[in-house]
């Protein structure tokens, strides 16, 4: 009869299909090990803790938009969110604003100077002219002491003028 009792067969067919199911599991086990990660992913056994990173701003504010969600990967530099920007763009209309009107102030000062300058020039003509005609004797005394006066006057307003344009503006 046969060599083998049926009994033995089945075992041996048995064994055999175990055998092939525990070889192809090893096979499929390893070919996925083998799969590579892309850069940047790990694969890992084991516990994650995640550190918290603390955030900053140049300037107080509200958030406006928050740009990436919870989880997303972030660079160094990378915009997060955005403030909103009302608060700071009124102020700089404030400060542009105050700019134009300083400009306008300078234009103002420069042209009360070279007012100022010219009316010196005027004094100092007629001071000159009062002296000389003064020692000639064809100018009295009274009016010397005026066109003197006169002259002082507008070095005095002259310097009043430079020292509005020198003089710092508020804010």
């Amino acid at each position: 009869m046969n060599a083998f009792p049926m009994n033995s067969r089945i075992r041996l067919l048995a064994f055999l299909l175990l055998f092939i199911v525990i070889a192809g599991g090893y096979v499929y086990w390893r070919d996925q090990a083998n799969v590579r990660l892309p850069d940047g992913i790990a694969e890992a056994n084991g516990r994650i803790e995640a550190e918290q990173v603390e955030l900053a701003t140049k300037m107080a504010g509200g958030l406006a938009e928050v740009l990436v969600a919870e989880g997303d990967t972030v660079h160094n530099g990378d915009v997060v969110a955005r403030l909103d920007d009302t608060q700071i763009v009124a102020e700089l209309h404030v400060a542009e604003a105050e700019v134009q009107l300083t400009e306008q102030s300078r234009i103002e000062a420069q042209a009360l100077i070279n007012q100022r300058q010219s009316e010196l020039g005027l004094a100092q003509k007629e001071f000159d002219r009062a002296v000389y005609l003064n020692k000639q004797g064809a100018f009295p005394t009274e009016g010397l002491d005026q066109r003197t006066s006169q002259l002082e006057v507008a070095h005095a307003a002259l310097a009043s003028a430079v020292a509005s344009l020198n003089r710092p503006t508020r804010r």
